[in-house]
């Protein structure tokens, strides 16, 4: 049922999370159902026990530079995919500082640790340089800069609702982006357009992707749709992501089912 979703696909969806995440926070009379939360929590967990266990086998054994393409695509992958953890941990911090309750922001802190850890295992098996060829460690380490960058413009469009600093790469440099953002919006519709000039040229800054490999294509996408999920239906209706909150639902109704009929044989 879940189709193969590449990272840059998730850098879109980051786009979308830092434009209505502040519409998600300042509706206090919504309420992301636990379930939602639930979700996301475990659809982000089967990803980096995915990832962490690549990256464990990588580290354990010589790794043959006959996959070192599919190796690259994984690193692509666990770095692209964080600047979305990053932007939907700081949304998930700013929706409890508007309740003034500790409700979804310290799932999202911990789905940010838990990525910041495969990151970092990541990072260290690129600077050892066994699985990859030169040239593509060279494209990462690069990828990784523009990743950090990009992140932190994003960050900064968000800051205008509430310190989310920390999920920054750099939160001096977010800062800087949110003040130059502020001051572009005071313009009005000329600075509208210059935020959607911007995020049109991060989005084509990611359209074709490094490594044509997509090592946890449906985990991204379960991921991606868990997020969806938490959002209130009318700020997805409409949207391209809709089809992503209905697979999602039917998924979820799926494995209730499932568990039902599994309790049921344990019963007789």
């Amino acid at each position: 049922m879940l189709q193969a979703m590449h990272s840059s696909e998730l850098v879109d969806l980051a786009v979308f999370v830092a434009d209505k995440g502040h519409l998600l926070a300042e509706d206090t009379s919504f309420r992301i159902p636990p379930a939602a939360i639930e979700g996301f929590w475990f659809s982000h967990k089967r990803r980096m026990d995915h990832w962490l266990g690549i990256l464990q086998d990588l580290a354990n054994r010589d790794a043959s530079r006959r996959y070192s393409r599919q190796n690259a695509a994984l690193m692509e992958e666990i770095f692209t995919a964080e600047i979305l953890t990053r932007v939907w941990a700081a949304v998930l911090h700013l929706y409890d500082l508007y309740r003034e309750r500790a409700e979804a922001g310290p799932t999202g802190q911990s789905a940010f640790l838990a990525h910041l850890e495969a990151r970092n295992r990541a990072l260290s098996l690129l600077l050892d340089g066994k699985p990859f060829a030169e040239a593509d460690a060279v494209k990462l380490q690069k990828l990784q800069q523009r990743n950090e960058r990009w992140t932190d413009v994003l960050i900064g469009r968000l800051l205008e609702w509430g310190d989310i600093a920390r999920f920054a790469a750099d939160p001096v440099r977010a800062r800087d982006f949110s003040a130059d953002i502020h001051r572009r919006e005071e313009l009005g519709d000329e600075g509208g357009r210059i935020w959607h000039l911007m995020t049109a040229s991060l989005t084509a800054a990611y359209a074709v992707p490094l490594f044509r490999y997509s090592p946890s294509g449906s985990l991204n996408e379960r991921a991606a749709s868990s997020i969806l999920a938490c959002f209130p239906p009318e700020l997805i209706r409409g949207t391209v992501y809709e089809h992503f909150v209905r697979q999602h639902e039917l998924l979820q109704r799926c494995e209730n089912l499932e568990r039902m009929l599994a309790d049921a044989d344990d019963g007789e």
